[in-house]
């Protein structure tokens, strides 16, 4: 496979393939219920077709996790997202042919793999759709009208199933609706552990560090884990216990949730998958928020994880290829006793900008973090003895 790696390239052919999609013309999709072109999504939510699942739309429910409030209630954040079934007309040849020309789809089965990925991604989205929920099988909840970007997120009082319980949900929807149509809760209590982890280059292969090495990891290679990685994380949630949560955070738009879920639920323990709400339709969220401006969106969702589970013992675990020692580092500072551990994979190898593997640069990231607080590795198995010495600390 021969891939195109000039910058330049990519950058002048992404500007124009955006300016085909902002044609109303190249857009239409004239199976689609709101049948409108893509500036109007862009310009501001369509809540004027606020309504209820008809049967001829994709729906995604997220797992996620439930806590208790300071009062003892039951609460969690329920998300979910609404699109077409429909592609709108011209989209996916607007795309293939950009993965044709920087050299990505240059077989058959390539081709195939590139189109089924970019229908996460193609899809209309229908802002202002209510979905019902039957939570637990016995409990019914309603969505609130999804914004803009098709997204719903809504906090709900839940009745008390107990700590470390798993209930499973299903979008009370009507035949013909596609997606993710089921998700499980797990209610976590205030005390113990958790943990918190980046997604990509920390437990998946992601090369985030180059674009073109993004978009292949993305829509064409089969994810994989970072070697090591599935077992280690297997075995820190025996040591904390099965029921502590677990949190994958990444910056990479909410498209990819259905690619990153079945990934970590085929080698990761049970947890809640945190991504942006950028979609496709602003092109920074193709690529990680690192290419075009600081990553302040992990610093903000860790903080709510933090008002969920304030008396929790933490473990955050990153890379070097991003900014996770800067966010773990002023995380730790900004909330003191929470973070126990903080672990980061050094990158070794990379197709694109070199990771600052420098001491300098971890040492001011950990500026005011405790010694035996953070720690660099290379391979997993060097963690093992790091993880059960802090929480044998952290009993005494």
């Amino acid at each position: 496979m021969e891939i195109k790696s000039d910058f330049r390239f990519l950058k002048n052919l992404l500007v124009n393939i955006w300016r085909q999609l902002i044609n109303p013309k190249a857009l239409m999709n004239t199976k689609s219920i709101l049948k409108l072109p893509l500036q109007r999504e862009i310009l501001g939510p369509c809540h004027s077709f606020q309504g209820y699942i008809t049967g001829n739309e994709t729906v995604w429910l997220f797992d996620n996790t439930a806590y208790q409030s300071a009062e003892g209630d039951w609460m969690a954040e329920f998300v979910m997202v609404v699109l077409s079934q429909d592609i709108p007309l011209g989209m996916a040849r607007i795309f293939l042919d950009i993965a044709q020309k920087i050299g990505l789809a240059d077989t058959s089965e390539s081709i195939a793999t590139i189109q089924d990925r970019l229908s996460y991604w193609l899809k209309d989205v229908l802002p202002g759709r209510v979905v019902k929920i039957n939570f637990g099988h016995q409990n019914h909840l309603s969505t609130s009208p999804g914004g803009a970007s098709g997204i719903s997120c809504d906090l709900y009082n839940l009745p008390d199933f107990g700590n470390g319980t798993i209930i499973s949900s299903k979008a009370n929807v009507p035949s013909g609706t596609d997606g993710l149509l089921e998700m499980k809760t797990l209610y976590a209590g205030p005390e113990g552990w958790g943990l918190v982890s980046d997604i990509d280059d920390t437990i998946k292969v992601t090369q985030t560090d180059h674009s073109l090495g993004f978009m292949i990891e993305t829509f064409i290679a089969t994810a994989t884990p970072i070697e090591g990685m599935p077992k280690l994380y297997a075995d820190i949630a025996k040591l904390i216990t099965p029921f502590s949560p677990f949190f994958y955070i990444s910056s990479s738009p909410y498209n990819l949730y259905p690619f990153l879920s079945k990934f970590c639920q085929e080698y990761y323990p049970q947890g809640t998958i945190i991504l942006s709400d950028l979609s496709w339709k602003n092109m920074k969220g193709l690529f990680p928020y690192h290419i075009f401006g600081p990553q302040v969106f992990k610093i903000d969702r860790i903080k709510k994880i933090n008002s969920w589970f304030p008396r929790r013992k933490m473990i955050c675990i990153g890379d070097s290829t991003q900014s996770d020692p800067e966010i773990y580092g002023e995380l730790y500072r900004m909330f003191p006793g929470w973070i126990k551990l903080i672990m980061i994979r050094k990158a070794t190898s990379f197709l694109g900008r070199k990771p600052r593997n420098t001491p300098e640069r971890f040492n001011e990231a950990f500026e005011g973090v405790e010694k035996d607080h953070w720690f660099v590795f290379e391979t997993p198995d060097e963690c093992d003895m790091i993880i059960k010495k802090a929480i044998m600390v952290s009993r005494n």
